[in-house]
């Protein structure tokens, strides 16, 4: 499941950015995306937690 998660996000940003290159400068892309990772990667440990 995380590494489907994973490659979703990875193909998303990989189209996102062959459509428009420019979205590698944007703040806001790229902050969206490392979010998302963030979660991705994180939620395992996060729900064990609680």
């Amino acid at each position: 499941s995380r590494t489907n998660s994973l490659n979703v996000l990875s193909v998303t940003a990989l189209i996102l950015v062959v459509f428009k290159p420019m979205n590698l400068y944007d703040l806001g892309f790229q902050l969206s995306f490392t979010a998302v990772l963030s979660l991705i990667l994180f939620f395992p440990l996060l729900r064990n937690l609680l």
